[in-house]
């Protein structure tokens, strides 16, 4: 499958290096010459030019691409420049009924809200997906401070996650194979892939001696799992309530969404805001008008303010704003005050581990995230969702959605499993109108209607593909 992708930022080099760990024919176009400076390293085509030209989309082997990705740092620009490529694609593949798929991203939220305003940019665009991935960044927030002292918490489907821990000299599961440790506790959740040494992660694991610094991923089902999880690994775990208090510095499109997530569970939410302007956009929104949200227009930094709504009565803290070190600063100030879960956005992918290692509870890579969203953006009408932890190195997460035409309907676990290398820790299944989790064994048959989890290395997605018609 040839891919173009329109920018060779961050963002477009980050997704054209997934994609070639697929086995992807990968082009990347920018008119940029750092950007192309820095594309050098991956193994793929690079063109000098405009994503509106012509020349270069040509160039680019538009006439044999499947898929165009805009993901420049221009919201408008990747939007219009999705409609020239599929006339381009279209103009030069006049005697073929071939259709090419075009995926944009975008930051700005209010581009596709029509109650904010925006006009008929997207439908012009002609973009088969808009990604836009603010909701998932919070979503891998919001899920990481339920559990800051793990390394990763990432939600699956329907309150199932992919949990990861790091395995220190303390751990009382140090020196036992994963087998060993199913036998002996049995209400310990299936573990699914560890990764040691920095290397590429294992997903058969059966016998692997678990090491010091081992990062291990368990497949849990619900929030009572953290706890088995927390108490076999030797890991704090402090309860979080139901309706934690939040404070958010920053009214950013970002801070707007982490805002109403917490007003959604019920939470009260205070805002602080230096620009008068984006406090009362805030202010003025939908969000704005929840009688348990306070917006206040001040400096973050300002002790006295922080004093005066109490800062260490917070559960949770979160930075938001456009500014990376200002971010930090932030959730390092809300810690220093007796936040146990402080959280910060950042734009800067390097910045994460640094972060980390401070002993900030949970940093989110904005890039990241939005390559991710784009992959998904890719696979999503063959194999329905799929996730990427940071912390494992070549992993994804799979949901196959079972349908009577899928092939792994009436097919084992093991089977399936083994047609793409890699395993199915939990199988949901509509049961007296309840979508369950279960912990399938090997031999269970998958059913239609399942929706299946599936950990897989990353450079058999385009197997899945294979296996789904894509």
């Amino acid at each position: 499958m040839r891919i173009i992708i329109g920018g060779a930022g961050q963002v477009g080099r980050g997704v054209a290096a997934a994609l070639r760990q697929e086995g992807r024919d990968i082009v990347l176009i920018d008119n940029d010459l750092d950007a192309i400076n820095e594309s050098q390293s991956i193994d793929c085509l690079i063109i000098s030019g405009s994503v509106l030209s012509r020349r270069a989309l040509v160039k680019a082997g538009i006439t044999d691409a499947e898929v165009v990705i805009m993901c420049t740092n221009s919201d408008e620009l990747n939007l219009l420049s999705c409609a020239f490529a599929k006339r381009i694609f279209s103009e030069e593949n006049k005697s073929s009924s071939r259709k090419i798929r075009t995926i944009a991203r975008i930051s700005d939220r209010t581009l596709l809200d029509p109650e904010n305003g925006a006009g008929p940019l997207p439908k012009w665009s002609k973009a088969d997906h808009i990604v836009c991935s603010g909701e998932e960044i919070v979503s891998r927030l919001a899920s990481g401070l339920v559990a800051p002292a793990f390394e990763e918490a990432i939600p699956i489907h329907d309150g199932a996650y992919l949990l990861i821990a790091e395995a220190e000299e303390s751990n009382p599961l140090v020196g036992s194979t994963v087998k060993e440790i199913s036998e002996t506790l049995s209400s310990l959740p299936p573990i699914v892939a560890i990764q040691s040494n920095g290397q590429p992660a294992k997903l058969q694991v059966e016998s692997h001696q678990i090491a010091v610094n081992d990062r291990i991923a368990f497949a849990i089902t619900d929030l009572d799992q953290f706890r088995i999880v927390s108490s076999a690994l030797g890991v704090p775990l402090e309860p979080i309530p139901a309706e934690p208090k939040a404070l958010v510095f920053g009214a950013t499109a970002f801070g707007a969404e982490v805002t109403s997530h917490y007003l959604s569970m019920g939470s009260e939410v205070v805002v602080i805001e230096p620009d008068l302007d984006l406090a009362n956009q805030l202010v003025g929104s939908k969000v704005g008008s929840s009688k348990r949200l306070d917006v206040i227009h001040g400096d973050p930094q300002d002790e006295e303010l922080l004093k005066e709504i109490g800062i260490d009565s917070f559960d949770v803290a979160i930075a938001s704003m456009d500014d990376d070190n200002r971010n930090i600063a932030m959730a390092m100030q809300a810690s220093d005050k007796g936040i146990s879960r402080s959280g910060l956005l950042l734009k800067d992918t390097a910045l994460v581990e640094a972060v980390k290692r401070i002993g900030l509870t949970r940093p989110v890579s904005q890039r990241q995230i939005t390559i991710t969203s784009i992959l998904r953006a890719i696979h999503f009408g063959d194999l329905g969702d799929f996730s990427v932890p940071t912390s494992l190195k070549d992993v994804v997460i799979v949901l196959f959605h079972i349908d009577e035409n899928h092939s792994f309907k009436g097919t084992t676990v093991n089977k399936a499993s083994s047609r793409l290398r890699g395993s199915m820790p939990i199988i949901f299944r509509d049961e007296d109108q309840e979508n369950r989790p279960i912990f399938p064994d090997g031999e269970m048959e998958i059913k239609e209607g399942d929706t299946v989890v599936m950990v897989l290395k990353q450079e058999y997605l385009s197997l899945a593909d294979e296996l789904n018609g894509g």
